[in-house]
């Protein structure tokens, strides 16, 4: 099942212009942020500045873990999930577009 969300993710980051080798990073970081910025570090043949933009997706998406606490936080309150997931989505895009916006100009020379 984790081969074929890698594969579909792959190409979707293809038609973005992403490394395919950074998809498994993706994968691991939707799931716990820790193995998902360690994957995207780690992977070979990739640029820094899409290693530091899936990083910076992953760290800011928070890991489904974590959405499951705030989720089993929230079933005792009147708040609703969906926004919160909405919320770390968008919190995640921007965060990768920011690196690739602010890369040149704040970004390691070279």
């Amino acid at each position: 099942a984790i081969g074929v969300l890698t594969h579909i993710l792959g190409g979707i980051m293809n038609l973005f212009g992403l490394p395919l080798s950074l998809a498994n990073a993706v994968i691991n970081g939707l799931f716990e942020v820790t193995l998902g910025a360690q994957a995207s570090g780690s992977a070979a043949g990739t640029s820094l500045v899409h290693q530091a933009a899936i990083a910076a997706f992953i760290l800011s998406w928070g890991g489904l873990s974590v959405h499951a606490q705030v989720a089993s936080l929230l079933s005792r309150t009147n708040l609703r999930y969906i926004p919160f997931l909405i919320a770390r989505l968008v919190h995640g895009i921007l965060a990768m577009a920011l690196v690739y916006l602010l890369w040149n100009s704040l970004g390691p020379i070279g």
